[in-house]
């Protein structure tokens, strides 16, 4: 999967498993070659349950631009508005 995004033109590979999950962050490491970039607490809601997540990036480069994200993925439940506006975190809101 990754080799087909990246030969898409896809820079930034992102991921996030649960604190909990062992084999997604084993896959995610060894499997996929990501590069951990730490736990964000509090991350989303989990079977009801504010959960801690593991975040990933494919290019270690990229580990503040994952925080970053991550940040902006994780206030997306308080924010108002369509899901379609919800989803989109442009280029230049990363600038």
């Amino acid at each position: 999967a990754r080799q087909r995004w990246e030969a898409q033109g896809i820079t930034h590979l992102f991921a996030a498993t649960h604190l909990a999950n062992r084999r997604s962050q084993a896959f995610i490491t060894r499997g996929m070659g990501f590069y951990r970039v730490g736990l964000y607490p509090c991350f989303t809601l989990f079977h009801g349950q504010i959960t801690d997540v593991v975040i990933y990036c494919a290019n270690p480069n990229d580990a503040l631009l994952a925080w970053t994200y991550a940040y902006k993925r994780a206030l997306r439940p308080l924010q108002h508005g369509t899901h379609d506006s919800a989803l989109a975190i442009s280029e230049e809101e990363t600038s």
